[in-house]
Parts: C-alpha cells; structure tokens; sequence
C-alpha cells in the first residue's frame, strides 16, 4: 500500500540515479523546521505533469512542488511510484 505525501518541494533531482530529493516542513513540540528526504523512482513510475501529460524525470526542476505515492521497501528506501508536478 502506497502512502501519499503532499505539495513537496523539489530540492535535487539526480537522473544519474534516479533519485529525487524533497524538501518538506515538520512541525514538532512546537516548532517547524524543513526535513530532506531522498526518493529513488521506480523503473516505469508515473511522472504527470499539472495538465496530466507524462513527462519525465529529467522534466521536474528545482522548486516544483509535487504530490508523490511512494513505498517503503524492505530495507528503508523510499520509492516514488507516481509523481504530479504542480508548478
């Protein structure tokens, strides 16, 4: 089952090994601070962009924000299986 995680931001993307890196705000005991977290993208991952067109790894910059369904595989990575480019 795949969990969802919303309106990220894109803060690397390297093609070279299919890896995506986003950054998001954590909120806790009170306080936010902004998390890195690194994806790899699954062979055949569905990448959308605002419009519902495919495009590709290579396609998503710097600042996008993005809506993700990712795995947990079983030994911790995160794995991107479909990615919709928002801006």
């Amino acid at each position: 089952m795949a969990d969802r995680l919303w309106n990220a931001e894109v803060f690397n993307v390297d093609i070279t090994k299919n890896e995506l890196v986003i950054r998001r705000k954590k909120r806790e005991a009170g306080k936010v601070t902004d998390v890195l977290t690194t994806f790899f993208v699954l062979q055949g991952a569905q990448i959308k962009d605002k419009d519902g067109k495919d495009v590709k790894l290579s396609d998503v910059k710097l600042g996008n924000k993005i809506t993700m369904d990712y795995l947990k595989e079983s030994d911790g990575k995160l794995a991107a299986a479909i990615i919709r480019v928002s801006g």
